[in-house]
């Protein structure tokens, strides 16, 4: 769009200007007639009052001697100088008539056409570009206002919802100096016919729609980000939530404990390992939970054949000393049991697998779960020479959690249907891409 001193007080709304791309075109400026005497070498118009020197590089043509012309090198307010050819006498006559124009290259969506060289052919003023004009993929500015005077241009779509760029804020279409654009449409506002002309390019808020019927666009349900764990601000281009500092306290599982729920990484996670018992204490600070049971080894390996046969296995001890800890075997037998592998201090479950009661045995004062599909198992093989029980652990699964850090220790957690499950950590691990080994140190 090209406004020019012919064109004034037009209100221009619902219009969609874009994909402006380069054109250069031959510009007219100005014209008259020479009145500094005859066979002059430089053409003197004493009507004139041209900026100094803002006419170098534009072309003069002499339209009395032949159509002789020449580039523009220098002028004052009244004179211009250019050596002249191609015509029969090359100079300036009293009352030859003269045409100064020049090449203009432009990709501006919309210009309003200004400055000292087109004086006094600027473009009119009382025009309006508001509301609901779609300005944008232009390869120059979406607007540029050449004038002294402010263009009304507001509330419009410059191609992105923080606004239009160059003297604007945003990263839509640039804007230059003398263009009132704010306030600015935060999704396209022109006319629709279908959802693609209603995108706003942003993840954060939704996806927009077109009614056709109106052919009005529909704004998105935004990206919502309340969690404890996050800042209430959606990040793009993915659109995903800001999450608070790692560390930052938050209430993961209501249970008391000496050590608090923190966010890590976006999620709120228990403080002391949780409260795997529901006992409303957490494993850091429940005794029952930790008290009887020493593991010894945990092994994790991850096999590549296919079908994936990962598996892990742990060994140690049970205290058989107690009525709690008899209570806790019975329990096993009558329920069955659920064993997990996780990391130290987290929620992150390495691997976990339950056994029915119909799995389990007891034989001799020993117990024996095994599930004969998966051959996973768990013992708890009574010695009769010392006072505990000797436990086992194989399970059987695919796709374990791998690789883990060897500077983490792993937590083997045996749980019943009852409140006497038994935790135990065990750090000293080496790790590889296949295997993680953790033993307990002498």
């Amino acid at each position: 769009v090209y406004i020019t001193s012919g064109a004034h007080d037009n209100t221009f709304t619902s219009n969609v200007i874009t994909g402006t791309t380069a054109d250069t075109f031959t510009q007219f400026s100005t014209w008259g007639y020479h009145d500094g005497g005859d066979n002059e070498a430089v053409l003197a118009d004493s009507g004139k009052s041209w900026d100094p020197n803002a006419l170098i590089g534009f072309t003069v043509l002499n339209l009395d001697d032949d159509g002789s012309s020449g580039t523009i090198t220098a002028n004052t307010a009244t004179t211009v100088t250019a050596a002249l050819s191609g015509g029969t006498e090359n100079d300036w006559d009293n009352g030859d008539e003269y045409e100064i124009y020049f090449d203009e290259t432009q990709a501006d969506g919309v210009l309003l056409r200004g400055g000292a060289v087109y004086a006094p052919w600027h473009a009119g003023t009382g025009n309006v570009f508001d509301p609901n004009n779609c300005i944008y993929a232009n390869d120059g500015d979406g607007m540029e206002n050449q004038t002294a005077t402010t263009v009304d241009a507001e509330n419009n779509w410059w191609g992105a919802a923080d606004g239009p760029s160059g003297e604007g804020p945003g990263s839509g279409d640039s804007v230059s100096l003398n263009v009132d654009f704010d306030p600015w449409a935060l999704m396209p506002n022109c006319p629709c016919t279908e959802n693609a002309d209603c995108d706003d390019l942003l993840v954060c808020t939704g996806t927009e729609t077109c009614d056709v019927e109106n052919e009005t666009c529909e704004a998105g349900t935004p990206v919502t980000c309340t969690d404890q764990c996050e800042t209430g601000d959606c990040e793009e281009p993915g659109g995903t939530c800001e999450p608070e500092p790692d560390d930052t306290v938050c209430s993961a599982t209501p249970d008391t404990c000496s050590e608090p729920d923190t966010c890590q990484t976006g999620i709120c996670e228990d403080g002391g390992g949780g409260d795997t018992d529901d006992d409303g204490v957490c494993d850091l600070d429940d005794e029952d939970d930790l008290a009887g049971l020493s593991i010894k080894r945990v092994t994790v390996k991850k096999k590549a054949s296919v079908p994936v046969k990962d598996k892990w296995r742990a060994v140690g001890e049970l205290d058989a000393t107690t009525a709690e800890a008899l209570a806790f075997v019975q329990d096993v037998t009558d329920n069955g049991v659920t064993v997990i592998v996780s990391k130290q201090g987290s929620l992150v479950t390495v691997n976990s697998f339950s056994f029915l009661s119909t799995h389990c045995s007891e034989r001799n004062g020993s117990i024996s779960c095994k599930d004969p599909a998966t051959k996973s198992k768990v013992t708890f093989r009574k010695r009769s020479a010392v006072d505990f029980f000797q436990v086992k652990i194989k399970v059987a699964r695919q796709d374990l959690t791998l690789p883990i850090a060897a500077e983490t220790p792993l937590v083997v957690h045996v749980q019943t249907s009852g409140d006497l499950d038994r935790s135990d950590e065990v750090g000293n691990c080496t790790t590889s891409t296949k295997k993680v080994d953790c033993r307990e140190v002498p």
